[in-house]
Parts: structure tokens; C-alpha cells; sequence
């Protein structure tokens, strides 16, 4: 691992799960690469990375010269999503639905699968409510000592506590 890259030589038999491990034992994120030994395959370009939910993902069909493909078919868990001609499978906002394994036939040629993760969002609402659960009772007991010292300072002073 060279700063914020990796570089590795592949063969024809080297598919499986990668990743890079730094000097200092730091770790990469993983990735699922399968190697093709025929000349003429196709590969479908799809997110190394995880992606968040909400976000924009297109994949598409290439050569191994990076040619793009047209008419192209795109499966997600090998049920056919999309066989109308268009070079690109766009997802406009992904969701957790959205994770599984993808592939691409052109010709009759089929492209290796290759898995697309989902990493949820995490709500506004339900982080905003575990502050105001914990806070609110600290709050409450707070108020509740300051009631009952005001009261006590009071009666010492021999005021009555109700004006």
C-alpha cells in the first residue's frame, strides 16, 4: 500500500476478496474482484465501495477495452431488471432493497456478478431523540433539585414558599 492506493498484479486464477493493509496496520475496505481469462468478456462497472442510501449509482456494461456496451440486460439477484436498450442501469436514489448481486448480458455474453453493498442512513430523528432521552431526565432531576433547594432557603429564611 502506497498512500492511499494498492496496486496488485492479477492472474488468470487470482479472484477473491482484496485488500490492502498499511505499515501501521491499517486496513482497506474489502473487494470482491473475479478475473476473466477470455479476451473477448465483458465486465459490468459498478461501486467498489459501499454506497449510502439516497445516493445516485449507474452501472454500465464494458469490453475489457472499456468500449461501452449498448442493449445490454441488467440483473440484480439474477432477476431481470432491464432489457430495453439502454447502455446504463441508472438508480436514481438507492435503497437497502437495492444490495445484492448485479450482472450484465450482451450478445450472449454474461458478465461475472458482482455484489453492491448499502450502507443505511442514519436518521435525524432517532439521534435527536436518544439525546432527548437522556438529557430530559438529567434536566428533570436538575429542576427538581433546584426546587427543593429554593424551598429549603426559604424556609430557613421563615418565608413561606408560596407567594
Amino acid at each position: 500500500m502506497t498512500g492511499s492506493s494498492c496496486t496488485i498484479k492479477l492472474y488468470w486464477f487470482d479472484s477473491g476478496v482484496f485488500w490492502c493493509e498499511s505499515g501501521s496496520g491499517e486496513f482497506s475496505n474489502a473487494v470482491n474482484i473475479t478475473v476473466q481469462d477470455k479476451d473477448d468478456g465483458i465486465i459490468l462497472e459498478s461501486p467498489v465501495h459501499p454506497v449510502t442510501e439516497g445516493d445516485p449509482v449507474t452501472l454500465s456494461c464494458r469490453t475489457k477495452q472499456q468500449k461501452l456496451l449498448s442493449s445490454v440486460f441488467f440483473y440484480h439477484n439474477n432477476t431481470l431488471l432491464q432489457n430495453d436498450g439502454r447502455e446504463e442501469l441508472k438508480i436514481s436514489a438507492v435503497s437497502k432493497s437495492d444490495e445484492g448481486f448485479y450482472r450484465c448480458e450482451h450478445s450472449g455474453q454474461e458478465s461475472p456478478q458482482s455484489w453492491m453493498s448499502v450502507q443505511a442512513v442514519s436518521s435525524p430523528v432517532s439521534s435527536l431523540f436518544l439525546v432527548l432521552l437522556i438529557v430530559g431526565p438529567v434536566v428533570g432531576v436538575l429542576l427538581i433539585i433546584l426546587l427543593i433547594l429554593l424551598w429549603r432557603y426559604r424556609q430557613s429564611k421563615g418565608e413561606s414558599f408560596f407567594f
